[in-house]
């Protein structure tokens, strides 16, 4: 199975905004598979590409155990695909076109927009602006052997502690990718569907959550009031809590002109 698991909230999201029966995908960004298997099954032909052999090859040895040949797995750049015009019904940016430096950003949505049949759709998944925030989620009812988990919401304990801290270089590269995708969106694309949802990230211990954000310190940083405030709230969970980072996310459709 792929490293990475979506949970239920992010797929059924998807599946709300999207059908992929009998369509021909490409996902670009598709990492180790981890939306490229809740999903391929429905199609007639899915692509999961990336530019980074290490997680292609992870993607090739989940397929190994998985039947299902609508599936190829490819190694490229989404700046320059190199699938023929007008194929695809659907370019899948699986947390990619995010990813992609500024001055790249429109040069992918071109390329998308070259490959998409007529009136196809460009489905993306990105993060807000909006800082994401830190909590500390516990099981309501004193039972330790009740996963805390999105999956089951009603049962948890929410204890929101603050937002953490973007750097200024990341968040100015953030807006100028923005400003860079206006003009190619709005001359290629029409939004078809957009919906958001709360993106999770889960930690056992503040040490594995430091680690975490030392290791990704250009995108976020706790400051020492938020990180004291996380240890007061983990001391004082009646059950075994978690650390959870809270990021609001968007799933956009938008129809090829």
């Amino acid at each position: 199975m792929p490293l990475t698991q979506p949970s239920k909230l992010e797929l059924n999201t998807i599946r709300e905004l999207i059908d992929f029966d009998d369509l021909r995908v490409l996902e670009v960004g598709a990492g180790d598979g981890r939306l490229t298997f809740p999903f391929a099954g429905q199609a007639a032909c899915w692509v999961a590409l990336d530019q980074d052999e290490d997680e292609v090859r992870l993607a090739a040895a989940e397929l190994r155990t998985q039947p299902l040949p609508m599936v190829r797995l490819a190694l490229g750049d989404a700046r320059q695909l190199s699938f023929e015009s007008n194929y695809f019904d659907i370019v899948f940016f699986t947390w990619s076109l995010c990813c992609i430096p500024h001055l790249g950003m429109a040069s992918a949505v071109r390329e998308a927009h070259r490959v998409l049949r007529s009136g196809g759709l460009l489905l993306d998944i990105h993060p807000t602006d909006e800082a994401s925030t830190l909590e500390v989620w516990y099981a309501t009812a004193k039972d330790s052997a009740r996963q805390v988990s999105a999956e089951n919401l009603e049962a948890v304990t929410r204890v929101p502690l603050g937002p953490l801290e973007h750097d200024a270089a990341t968040r100015l590269d953030f807006t100028k990718a923005t400003e860079a995708l206006v003009e190619p969106l709005d001359v290629l694309f029409d939004l078809a569907a957009v919906k958001t949802f709360e993106y999770q990230y889960f930690f056992d211990s503040l040490d594995e959550l430091t680690d975490y954000l030392q290791d990704n310190h250009e995108h976020a940083r706790a400051s020492d009031d938020l990180l004291e405030r996380a240890t007061i709230a983990l001391s004082r969970a009646p059950t075994p809590p978690k650390l959870v980072i809270v990021q609001r996310t968007v799933v956009a459709a938008l129809r090829k002109l």
